[in-house]
């Protein structure tokens, strides 16, 4: 402490007084500074965690009696400015390590000190995490219980792997219990050989030997039991391949995985040559168990492993394959005959004694049997329906098929067996056409009788089904059936063979066919002698018509005729109920009688397009047997397609552009109408709903050029008429042509008004006339409908008027240039540079005639009158420069008709 004196002397007077002053330097707080930093191991690794920091004040106090603060920078200790909220963890905002500073006041002085202290986080070892589970086999002496020994040690690179590096400052233990593995007591020992049940969780502690931080993680333990096996029935085959009774066989061992596995999916299972090898494992599998082929002579026990394709784990059992012998008969018993297919004729089935070579089959076997079956398959498969039981009164047709069985068993439960094909043939009788055609005649002098060519080679190609060819057979004819047929025959001999009918009109004989190399007999057919009388046909009958057609399409050259309206014409006169009438698409069908149209087609026929012809047969139907004398005649058929004509325009364009002034069509529109080979047709135009054509619109094309009075819409139709006899013609739909026109500007205007002078939101609306319909765009900006502006900024600007009426092809745009919002500079800079030179009101210069511009100075004195027109003030009065100044003006200006006027001030520098 120190006691100071003290004058204050006043320097005018110099008068003064004395006193003291007492000085005193208080000694700064004291802390005791931790020996080392505050240290907390951090689980996430990122360097950050709570700390505690009243745990600190005890040792940093040692009872003292200071006020503590804690806080981040030394600048904010000293101001005592943010101090930390201790009765919170504080958690550190640089990453492993921070310096805090102390701040102590002592209460009684208020000194302070600082001092610093230094947070650090160890990171702790990382939690082990997404550790496998250790999966084993349980393949001790009881792979049913899931209890074997594991080396948990497996999982310990794991651990480290996730580690920061070097491993070698960890250490990995394993407990039974999460609490143990905290606690790090009763650790697993030895680790290499846990005795573990299947679904246990064990727990690793990894823990950092030097900071002593550590973290805990955790596993399973999996262990899976082998499929219990038993030993499958033996696989056992009859020894039927390339070299039968050899004892070897090939076989397909996968027929018993099914018995194996016990019909449980999930399962692979993996044969080898014997149990040994199946149980040292290894390569030495079967590698083609579809198809091995034994080892040893007649039996060998196979080792099977079965693998559960899961879990890996294998059961092992074993398999018996064996070659079973098969029977030895006689394979090549004498053919039994053939046989005529008399009995039943047509199902190609004989009797025959199919046992008749029996004991040479057999061969002295006693232990074998013989099955019959008709065919090869059902002997293979031992269909056991399809047998035949009664072999030596058998109904067959063709080689039959021998089962012969000793009484070994294969595995399928089916006896041993060769099958021994026995020959026999059932040769069929000749086939006849069904039904054969009667051999007609005409007669050609109505007496009934005439002379028929029994030996006409076509007559036995008619006889004859197909495609049996009449070389390879006899034919002969009889007068009755009993001398057709040989067995029936006392003595009957055949017709000659240029033959005539002894009955008038019609005589059936009977026909005998001989195979001449099986001898077959067939006599069961008969043929009808016609004779018949002639027919006439008059024509060729003609229709020529418009498509006036009922399918609602007169342009396809299609229509439908009643095709009967010509009978009288084409039989004239001859009876309509004796000679028949048939009509036909071709001549060869109307000639052979096929695909006739119905009567119901024929009466409502639809031709073909443009033209068709129709073929006519009159038939004569006197005789009770198809008539066949007729005669042929056609309708010719002609129908013309009505014109379609369709209204086009290039460009699908619709609209006409007519100059709104003049009154002229400054793109005229031509119409089309579409037809193809204009030439072949005449037309007329029409305009509206007149019924006079327009004078001079001749051809297949109209040009509109004339504008509407009115500027309405105008309709135009064209009428096309084929020059041929027939004038087929049409009338188009209407087609309507619009119209329109460039935008115009109405005279004595400007195109637009502004309104809202001198203010934020001018409005610029454009004033035009036209017959089209418009949009409109400022500045390029996006289109719209409304003529009307808002918000238009100061400067000039270009109005763009679209017509809209022709799409793509609409007519000439109208652009209005150098369009000016009303408003005023509020500075300008008369020095001569070139650029604010001078000061004008903007905007009204196409009203400069009634509009007036005075400029005033503070003082109200007026220095100039202006034309809106006109260049504008230099800032000079009487031809002297004027001082920078703020100087006033008022403008008088039309709006809507009605003038208005406006005040303000502005600016001149120099």
């Amino acid at each position: 402490v120190q006691t100071l004196g003290i004058r204050i002397t006043n320097t005018n007077t110099l008068c003064y007084v004395i006193s003291t002053m007492d000085i005193r330097v208080n000694p700064l707080p004291t802390l005791i500074p931790p020996t080392e930093p505050y240290v907390l191991c951090d689980e996430n690794q990122d360097g950050t965690t709570g700390f505690n920091l009243t745990t600190l004040i005890p040792d940093l106090l040692q009872g003292a009696n200071y006020t503590i603060t804690f806080h981040e920078t030394l600048t904010d200790a000293q101001l005592n400015n943010n101090p930390i909220n201790t009765a919170l963890p504080y958690n550190n905002i640089i990453p492993f390590m921070q310096i805090l500073y102390v701040r102590a006041v002592d209460p009684l002085t208020t000194c302070w000190s600082v001092l610093p202290i230094t947070l650090k986080v160890n990171p702790s070892p990382i939690a082990p995490f997404n550790l496998d589970d250790i999966i084993k086999c349980d393949d001790d002496n009881n792979p049913q219980n899931a209890i074997t020994g594991i080396d948990l040690t497996q999982r310990t690179a794991a651990v480290l792997a996730q580690q920061p590096p070097p491993t070698s400052n960890y250490i990995v233990t394993y407990f039974t219990s999460q609490t143990a593995a905290q606690a790090g007591i009763a650790p697993i020992i030895p680790a290499t050989n846990y005795v573990a049940t299947n679904g246990q969780t064990i727990w690793v502690r990894v823990e950092n030997t030097l900071t002593d931080c550590y973290n805990v993680g955790s596993f399973q333990i999996i262990i899976n039991t082998p499929l219990q096996l038993t030993t499958p029935t033996p696989l056992s085959v009859c020894d039927d391949d390339t070299i039968p009774n050899n004892q070897y066989h090939i076989f397909d061992l996968t027929v018993k995985n099914a018995q194996i596995t016990q019909n449980l999916l999930g399962y692979t299972v993996t044969y080898y040559p014997s149990l040994a090898l199946a149980q040292a494992g290894g390569a030495t599998t079967i590698t083609t168990p579809t198809a091995y082929t034994n080892i040893f002579a007649a039996v060998q026990t196979l080792g099977v492993v079965v693998t559960n394709n899961e879990t890996g784990c294998k059961s092992i059992t074993t398999l018996d394959i064996r070659v079973l012998p098969i029977p030895t008969p006689n394979i090549d018993p004498p053919s039994l005959g053939a046989k005529c297919d008399d009995n039943n004729p047509g199902d190609m089935l004989e009797v025959f004694d199919l046992t008749t070579y029996a004991a040479y089959i057999i061969n002295g076997d006693p232990n074998v049997t013989l099955h019959y079956f008709p065919t090869q398959i059902d002997a293979q498969n031992n269909v056991v329906i399809n047998e035949i039981l009664n072999p030596d009164t058998a109904l067959v047709g063709g080689n039959v098929w021998i089962r012969v069985e000793n009484n070994r068993v294969d595995y399928q439960g089916n006896r041993c067996f060769v099958l021994v094909e026995q020959a026999l043939t059932v040769n069929p009788l000749p086939a006849l056409a069904q039904p054969i055609a009667p051999y007609r005649i005409c007669d050609d002098n109505a007496d009934g009788i005439a002379f028929f060519n029994l030996a006409n080679a076509q007559l036995a190609t008619a006889i004859l089904a197909t495609p049996q060819l009449p070389a390879n057979f006899t034919i002969t004819y009889y007068a009755t059936a009993a001398g057709a047929n040989p067995t029936t025959n006392t003595g009957e001999l055949p017709l000659p063979d240029n033959y005539q009918n002894v009955t008038p009109d019609s005589q059936n004989i009977y026909i005998r066919v001989v195979n001449n190399t099986t001898g077959c007999v067939n006599a069961a057919g008969e043929l009808t002698l016609a004779v018949e009388e002639y027919a006439q046909a008059t024509g060729p009958q003609v229709f020529e018509s418009c498509d006036d057609s009922l399918d609602n399409n007169p342009y396809d050259g299609i229509m439908q005729v009643d095709l009967t309206q010509y009978e009288d014409e084409i039989l004239n006169g001859q009876d309509l109920l004796i000679f028949l009438i048939s009509y036909y698409h071709t001549q060869d069908d109307a000639i052979a009688g096929t695909d006739a149209l119905t009567p119901a087609e024929a009466q409502n026929y639809t031709t073909a397009a443009d033209t068709d012809q129709i073929w006519v047969k009159v038939e004569n139907s006197s005789n009770t047997i198809i008539p066949v004398c007729y005669a042929l005649t056609t309708i010719d058929i002609t129908v013309e397609r009505y014109p379609n004509p369709i209204i086009e325009t290039p460009n699908d364009i619709d609209t006409i552009c007519v100059d709104y002034a003049s009154n002229v069509v400054v793109r005229p529109l031509t119409l089309d109408s579409s037809i193809t080979n204009p030439s072949d047709y005449t037309f007329e135009w029409f305009e509206g709903t007149s019924t006079t054509p327009i004078t001079g619109a001749t051809g297949p094309t109209y040009t509109v050029d004339t504008a509407s009075p009115t500027g309405a819409t105008r309709t135009y139709t064209v009428r096309a008429t084929s020059v041929s006899p027939l004038g087929c013609a049409t009338t188009s739909a209407p087609f309507p042509v619009i119209q329109s026109g460039q935008a115009a500007i109405p005279a004595g205007t400007t195109g637009y008004t502004v309104t809202n002078g001198f203010t934020n939101s001018q409005i610029i609306t454009v004033d035009i006339v036209g017959y089209g319909t418009y949009e409109y765009s400022l500045d390029d900006g996006p289109r719209q409908v409304s003529n009307i502006f808002t918000g238009v900024s100061l400067g000039s600007h270009v109005i763009h008027v679209w017509d809209t009426e022709g799409g793509d092809y609409s007519c000439e745009e109208l652009v209005i240039e150098d369009v000016q919002i009303i408003d005023y500079p509020h500075y300008f800079t008369p020095n001569g540079d070139g650029y604010n030179d001078t000061w004008n009101v903007v905007g009204l210069s196409n009203f400069a005639n009634v509009t007036k511009i005075y400029i005033f100075d503070r003082h109200g004195k007026l220095l100039k009158q202006l034309s809106a027109a006109g260049n504008g003030w230099d800032g000079t009065y009487n031809g002297q420069q004027l001082p920078s100044d703020d100087y006033w003006f008022t403008v008088d200006y039309p709006e809507q008709s009605t003038m208005k006027q406006f005040k303000a001030h502005f600016a001149m520098k120099r």
